[in-house]
């Protein structure tokens, strides 16, 4: 598939591919791949002001739109049913008319208003990014009527959808809102918004787990996994850095707690290169997922990703090569890849290079981008194929 090209106008000239990019979550996913989109088409961004996602109160988002300079942005007010909705909805619907997007890209989301925005413009060729295929195991996300509805609204009435690896593909077409006739395109999750470094290798043996601490994320399983690898190489260091439901439970597993550095709460952007860096590997001990950004966050920091081989995880980690796979989640598989890494000569060394190596290249925002460009193309051409 070739990247989308520019239109001609009516006047015959070419003019820009313009985008118009609707988020309400994956803002730090979101914003360099606009970047990079935008060095070769018009884009222009409609956020959601809330805190959630960066673990702070209040309008977060809004405090972090450096991360989109020079993009234009607007913003709808976090509370869905907030009396100022009305206005800034009208404002955005407007602007959204005037800039008059070939292509309106969406992360997924169950906002009623950022769905009529996406439905402003008839003409557009609608894309939605669907970052969890299925839901989570013990979650339960937006399940009042309103939201549902939304969801489904927005999905029969997407022309593209984006997903994360291709195995999610078959998952997303058994969902009976995804239109038969809607393209279908796979982009890696890339890279995020938040800053990484380069640290040496830290001595010792260190592992990190984060993110949510939730019963899907395994993590009582990789507390098991650390202390039965501990008794074949000696002291091993966990971080487990997040927050969740699961900690009382984890936490009370623990039989050896010198092995374990518990760091719960948020972790703020500027802290995550030395994190990170103080590890020599990243473990994602899931029994379910359909992505993750800890794996691009782990590989721009230089640091291997020990996974379970769930969703497109393992498409993610490109076994002995920039991380390793678990064939099961289970504690002995667990175990024995933790051993591995610490035990089998310069093995974390080569894994690094390749974890770095993987974000410099197939995972950086300009590689992102044109993936995307092909994905739009492919929709569009689609959705043009229908009409006739």
């Amino acid at each position: 598939m070739e990247p989308c090209t520019p239109k001609p106008n009516e006047a015959g000239d070419t003019t820009e591919l313009r985008v118009l990019m609707i988020a309400d979550w994956f803002v730090y996913y979101l914003a360099p791949m606009a970047l990079a989109l935008s060095e070769t088409a018009n884009v222009r961004c409609v956020l959601k002001d809330h805190g959630s996602e960066m673990g702070l109160p209040g309008k977060a988002v809004r405090e972090k739109t450096a991360m989109f300079d020079p993009l234009d942005v607007e913003f709808v007010p976090g509370k869905q049913f907030d009396l100022r909705s009305v206005g800034a909805l009208v404002r955005v619907i407007r602007n959204a008319r005037a800039f008059r997007p070939d292509i309106i890209h969406s992360q997924w989301h169950s906002d009623w208003r950022l769905l009529l925005l996406s439905l402003a413009v008839p003409r557009s060729t609608r894309i939605l990014t669907v970052h969890d295929v299925t839901p989570h195991p013990g979650r339960q996300f937006h399940t009042s009527y309103l939201k549902r509805l939304v969801r489904w609204a927005l999905y029969k009435t997407t022309d593209g959808f984006v997903v994360h690896g291709e195995r999610l593909v078959p998952k997303l077409r058994e969902d009976p809102r995804v239109p038969a006739s809607a393209y279908v395109g796979v982009v890696p999750h890339g890279a995020l918004a938040q800053p990484s470094g380069t640290y040496p290798m830290p001595p010792g043996r260190s592992l990190l787990f984060f993110g949510w601490w939730e019963y899907y994320k395994g993590l009582d399983l990789l507390i098991e996994a650390t202390e039965a690898a501990a008794k074949v190489v000696g002291d091993v260091r966990l971080i487990i850095a997040g927050h969740g439901s699961e900690g009382p439970r984890a936490r009370a597993l623990v039989r050896n707690p010198e092995l374990f550095d518990w760091r719960e709460g948020f972790v703020p952007d500027d802290d995550l290169p030395k994190l990170f860096g103080s590890v020599s590997a990243v473990v994602l001990p899931y029994r379910e997922a359909s992505q993750s950004g800890v794996v691009p966050l782990a590989f721009a920091n230089g640091r291997p990703v020990v996974a379970t081989d769930v969703g497109a995880l393992g498409e993610a980690v490109d076994d002995g090569v920039n991380g390793l796979l678990v064939a099961s989640p289970t504690v002995e598989a667990l175990r024995d890849a933790i051993v591995r890494v610490f035990t089998e000569a310069g093995l974390l060394a080569a894994l690094a290079d390749g974890a770095q190596r993987t974000a410099d290249e197939s995972l950086r925002p300009e590689t992102i981008a044109r993936r995307h460009e092909a994905v739009y193309a492919a929709a569009a051409a689609a959705k043009e194929l229908r009409r006739r």
